[in-house]
């Protein structure tokens, strides 16, 4: 898992570092200075476009959001000592369902390119001064969102992915199961052993969450989260030994390197 993380998160320092140079062209025009010396003000739009910024995230993230969810259905083939046979048309679904999540990061840096060009217009700041504070939005995301947005990314797509596969397998229950130490949010310690339906939402504090990493959950539910799933046909499983699986044992299982060494026969 952390290989795979690694990886998404230097696209997303790739993705940014792109966002960077374009706004703070854009930012530093002479068309931008005409404006704010025209009407002493400028909106967001002009220098952010989210529809391109959309199109050009989608572009990136549509190949590791898949790599994510093919790794979560290599997870539970493993195990449950079951081939995997990939649905394309499922796999697809999901990838959809994650391009719409991760457009929120762009989202997130409009609001905030748009608060920082406000406040400084408001407070009188030059060009220049507004232009170090955009490049502060996009230096905070080169050195720790991405690797926020990636480790987001892949506990979404583990999960689809093993959510995808159950429901082939025929499995009618999900059960949540946490880390158990203390690094667990509490509202993940009351979820620890919830039993639901495999396509009812987990309830989750007062979230409704379709499985551990759900981007449709604020961000306090699922940043860094390394909750995962089991399946049952039992409605009222209480404990992961019951499914015979060790947590320690999930998460060397994560391990993408482990995982394609498994695959080749090279350990068991």
């Amino acid at each position: 898992m952390e290989l795979l993380i690694s990886n998404i998160s230097l696209q997303m320092v790739s993705y940014f570092q792109r966002q960077r140079r374009v706004i703070l062209e854009k930012w530093n025009s002479k068309r931008t200075r005409e404006k704010l010396s025209r009407s002493g003000n400028i909106h967001v739009n002009d220098i952010y476009d989210i529809t391109v910024w959309d199109r050009q995230l989608d572009a990136d993230a549509k190949s590791f959001i898949t790599a994510s969810i093919m790794a979560g259905g290599n997870e539970f083939a493993l195990l449950t000592s079951k081939e995997l046979e990939v649905d394309e048309e499922l796999v697809a679904a999901g990838v959809i369902a994650g391009l719409l999540r991760v457009r929120e990061v762009n989202r997130t840096t409009r609001t905030q390119v748009e608060a920082i060009i406000q406040e400084g217009i408001s407070r009188g700041k030059t060009v220049e001064a507004i232009a170090e504070d955009i490049r502060s939005v996009f230096d905070t995301a080169i050195k720790s969102r991405a690797k926020l947005v990636a480790a987001n990314v892949v506990s979404f797509g583990l999960n689809e992915g093993q959510m995808i596969e159950a429901s082939k397998a025929g499995y009618a229950y999900k059960v949540w199961i946490s880390r158990k130490d203390e690094k667990v949010r509490e509202n993940h310690i009351h979820a620890d052993g919830q039993a639901r339906p495999l396509y009812d939402p987990f309830i989750v504090g007062s979230n409704l969450m379709m499985h551990p990493g759900d981007l449709t959950a604020p961000l306090k539910e699922t940043a860094n989260c390394r909750c995962t799933m089991v399946f049952t046909n039992n409605p009222n499983p209480r404990a992961l030994a019951e499914f015979g699986v060790d947590p320690d044992e999930l998460e060397r299982l994560r391990d993408a390197s482990v995982i394609a060494r498994l695959i080749r026969g090279e350990i068991v």
